[in-house]
Protein backbone atom coordinates (compact mmCIF):
# COMPACT_ATOMS: atom_id res chain seq x y z
CA UNK A 1 0.00 0.00 0.00
CA UNK A 2 1.28 3.44 -0.86
CA UNK A 3 1.49 6.48 1.37
CA UNK A 4 1.59 10.20 0.80
CA UNK A 5 3.13 12.30 3.57
CA UNK A 6 3.38 16.06 3.82
CA UNK A 7 5.34 18.33 6.16
CA UNK A 8 4.17 21.88 6.82
CA UNK A 9 5.98 24.82 8.39
CA UNK A 10 4.11 27.22 10.66
CA UNK A 11 4.79 30.90 11.33
CA UNK A 12 7.04 30.01 14.30
CA UNK A 13 9.19 27.81 12.03
CA UNK A 14 7.82 24.62 13.64
CA UNK A 15 7.09 21.58 11.51
CA UNK A 16 4.03 19.34 11.52
CA UNK A 17 3.20 16.28 9.44
CA UNK A 18 0.13 14.91 7.75
CA UNK A 19 -0.19 11.72 5.73
CA UNK A 20 -2.64 9.25 4.23
CA UNK A 21 -2.44 5.76 2.80
CA UNK A 22 -2.97 5.69 -0.95
CA UNK A 23 -3.44 3.14 -3.69
CA UNK A 24 -0.31 1.15 -4.51
CA UNK A 25 1.69 2.90 -7.19
CA UNK A 26 2.57 0.96 -10.33
CA UNK A 27 3.79 1.83 -13.80
CA UNK A 28 0.18 1.59 -14.99
CA UNK A 29 -1.30 4.05 -12.48
CA UNK A 30 1.67 6.21 -11.46
CA UNK A 31 0.60 9.35 -13.34
CA UNK A 32 -3.07 9.05 -12.37
CA UNK A 33 -2.38 8.50 -8.66
CA UNK A 34 0.14 11.35 -8.58
CA UNK A 35 -2.46 13.68 -10.11
CA UNK A 36 -4.90 12.65 -7.37
CA UNK A 37 -2.27 13.33 -4.70
CA UNK A 38 -1.56 16.72 -6.36
CA UNK A 39 -5.29 17.50 -6.03
CA UNK A 40 -5.14 16.51 -2.34
CA UNK A 41 -2.14 18.82 -1.76
CA UNK A 42 -4.04 21.68 -3.41
CA UNK A 43 -7.18 20.98 -1.37
CA UNK A 44 -5.19 20.91 1.89
CA UNK A 45 -3.51 24.19 0.86
CA UNK A 46 -6.95 25.79 0.48
CA UNK A 47 -7.86 25.14 4.14
CA UNK A 48 -4.53 25.58 5.94
CA UNK A 49 -2.11 28.46 6.47
CA UNK A 50 1.13 26.50 6.81
CA UNK A 51 3.75 26.28 4.11
CA UNK A 52 4.31 22.91 2.45
CA UNK A 53 8.01 22.13 2.90
CA UNK A 54 8.06 18.40 2.11
CA UNK A 55 5.93 16.23 -0.14
CA UNK A 56 6.74 12.53 0.16
CA UNK A 57 5.25 9.77 -1.96
CA UNK A 58 6.25 6.17 -2.43
CA UNK A 59 8.38 7.03 -5.45
CA UNK A 60 9.00 10.75 -5.05
CA UNK A 61 10.30 12.99 -2.26
CA UNK A 62 10.34 16.72 -2.95
CA UNK A 63 11.85 19.18 -0.47
CA UNK A 64 10.83 22.81 -0.68
CA UNK A 65 12.88 25.72 0.71
CA UNK A 66 12.03 26.29 4.42
CA UNK A 67 10.73 29.86 4.40
CA UNK A 68 8.08 30.42 7.08
CA UNK A 69 4.61 31.55 6.00
CA UNK A 70 3.93 35.27 6.43
CA UNK A 71 0.56 34.76 8.15
CA UNK A 72 1.01 34.73 11.95
CA UNK A 73 -2.06 32.49 12.18
CA UNK A 74 -0.11 29.68 10.52
CA UNK A 75 0.51 27.65 13.68
CA UNK A 76 0.96 23.88 13.72
CA UNK A 77 -1.19 23.61 16.84
CA UNK A 78 -4.27 24.69 14.86
CA UNK A 79 -5.39 21.58 13.01
CA UNK A 80 -8.09 20.09 10.87
CA UNK A 81 -9.00 16.67 12.30
CA UNK A 82 -10.34 14.60 9.42
CA UNK A 83 -12.84 11.91 10.40
CA UNK A 84 -13.46 9.18 7.83
CA UNK A 85 -14.80 5.66 7.65
CA UNK A 86 -13.38 2.62 5.86
CA UNK A 87 -15.89 1.82 3.09
CA UNK A 88 -15.58 -1.95 3.65
CA UNK A 89 -14.96 -2.47 7.37
CA UNK A 90 -16.61 0.77 8.61
CA UNK A 91 -13.66 1.24 10.95
CA UNK A 92 -12.77 4.80 11.89
CA UNK A 93 -9.95 6.58 10.07
CA UNK A 94 -8.57 9.88 11.36
CA UNK A 95 -5.66 12.12 10.50
CA UNK A 96 -4.72 15.74 11.09
CA UNK A 97 -3.77 18.61 8.78
CA UNK A 98 -1.56 21.26 10.45
CA UNK A 99 -1.80 25.06 10.31
CA UNK A 100 -5.58 25.10 9.79
CA UNK A 101 -7.14 28.25 8.38
CA UNK A 102 -10.70 28.35 9.79
CA UNK A 103 -11.61 31.73 8.26
CA UNK A 104 -14.72 31.24 6.15
CA UNK A 105 -14.53 27.46 6.53
CA UNK A 106 -16.58 26.75 9.69
CA UNK A 107 -20.30 25.99 9.88
CA UNK A 108 -22.10 28.45 12.15
CA UNK A 109 -21.84 27.77 15.90
CA UNK A 110 -19.73 24.61 15.40
CA UNK A 111 -16.09 23.56 15.09
CA UNK A 112 -16.77 21.66 11.84
CA UNK A 113 -15.73 22.57 8.32
CA UNK A 114 -18.47 23.31 5.83
CA UNK A 115 -18.40 20.39 3.35
CA UNK A 116 -21.28 21.78 1.28
CA UNK A 117 -21.38 22.14 -2.48
CA UNK A 118 -18.94 24.70 -3.86
CA UNK A 119 -16.85 25.05 -0.69
CA UNK A 120 -13.16 24.43 -0.06
CA UNK A 121 -14.39 21.75 2.32
CA UNK A 122 -16.15 19.91 -0.48
CA UNK A 123 -13.00 20.12 -2.60
CA UNK A 124 -10.86 18.76 0.25
CA UNK A 125 -13.35 15.96 1.00
CA UNK A 126 -13.42 14.91 -2.65
CA UNK A 127 -9.63 15.01 -2.95
CA UNK A 128 -9.20 12.89 0.18
CA UNK A 129 -11.78 10.33 -0.93
CA UNK A 130 -10.19 10.09 -4.39
CA UNK A 131 -6.76 9.09 -3.12
CA UNK A 132 -6.77 8.16 0.59
CA UNK A 133 -7.01 4.59 1.84
CA UNK A 134 -7.55 3.04 5.26
CA UNK A 135 -4.68 1.25 6.94
CA UNK A 136 -5.91 -2.00 5.33
CA UNK A 137 -6.10 -0.49 1.85
CA UNK A 138 -9.83 0.18 1.43
CA UNK A 139 -11.34 3.40 0.13
CA UNK A 140 -12.67 5.84 2.73
CA UNK A 141 -15.55 8.27 3.07
CA UNK A 142 -14.94 11.54 4.91
CA UNK A 143 -17.66 12.01 7.54
CA UNK A 144 -16.50 15.35 9.00
CA UNK A 145 -13.54 17.69 9.31
CA UNK A 146 -13.17 19.37 12.70
CA UNK A 147 -11.15 22.44 13.71
CA UNK A 148 -9.06 21.50 16.76
CA UNK A 149 -6.13 22.83 18.73
CA UNK A 150 -3.30 20.59 19.82
CA UNK A 151 -0.45 20.97 22.28
CA UNK A 152 2.52 19.32 20.57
Amino acid sequence: MGRASFTYLDHSIERSNAGVYITDLSAANFDAVNLLVDDLVTAIGNVTLGLLVRDQRIATITKVAPVPPADEGAQRENKWLVHASDDVTALSVTFELPCANPVGQILGNTDFMDLGVGTDGETLKSAIEAVARSNVGNTVTVTSIEYVGRNI
